[in-house]
């Protein structure tokens, strides 16, 4: 391997850490926001007896989605579903910590 090839290895091994730790702190801070939506709206949603559970997460997306993007964040919308699940594991967890401790 020559000089200028190792070189040229490490300069993109540098580049894609870089490039790597930029894309990742905002991925996590979009993903952040948008699971901390996810909680009050799944929150809100989860009371209502009316709508199914695929309504609900449609309209959670739909919620979460329009708040981050009038906030100015773009957003995707494998990012939102991620929030979602989240939030609804969080709230069977919650859900179950208190049905263990009746």
């Amino acid at each position: 391997m020559s000089f200028w090839n190792l070189l040229g290895g490490l300069f993109r091994s540098v580049a894609l850490n870089i490039l790597w730790t930029l894309l990742s702190s905002s991925f996590g801070k979009i993903l952040e926001s948008a699971t901390e939506l996810a909680q009050v709206v799944t929150s809100e949603l989860a009371a209502d007896n009316v709508l199914s559970n695929e309504e609900k997460r449609k309209e959670a997306a739909a919620r979460i989605k329009a708040r981050l993007v009038a906030e100015g964040v773009e957003v995707r919308d494998f990012i939102v579903n991620l929030a979602i699940e989240l939030a609804v594991g969080g709230l069977k967890t919650a859900s179950e910590d208190i049905a263990r401790s009746i």
